[in-house]
């Protein structure tokens, strides 16, 4: 940016550049008909074979952080903290998409 800057001014271009493209099989589509589940649309994009499988995104995403925080190079203690720290989402700000699930 800070080169861009160096080189010359900038200009105002007064047309739109960014078009999203939809169509059957675009990310948004899918996302839309699986009413804005988080989760499942994602799967389902990556990998066409997920759809209509059973997936808990929000319950993997606690899974994931507890292996990443028990498989870590680092101490007993700190170790604990960081699984400490994963509890919170289980009586707070998740709770109810958990739950959901």
């Amino acid at each position: 940016m800070i080169e861009l800057i160096l080189k010359g001014g900038f200009g105002i271009v007064p047309e739109h550049l960014v078009l999203i493209r939809r169509h059957v099989e675009s990310y948004s589509n899918i996302k839309d008909t699986n009413n804005g589940i988080e989760g499942a649309a994602e799967a389902q994009w990556l990998d066409p074979e997920n759809k209509g499988t059973f997936y808990l995104p929000y319950w993997r995403r606690l899974w994931e952080y507890f292996l990443l925080a028990v498989c870590s190079k680092e101490s007993f203690g700190s170790k604990c903290i960081m699984v400490g720290f994963l509890v919170y989402p289980l009586v707070g700000k998740w709770l109810i998409r958990l739950i959901k699930e």
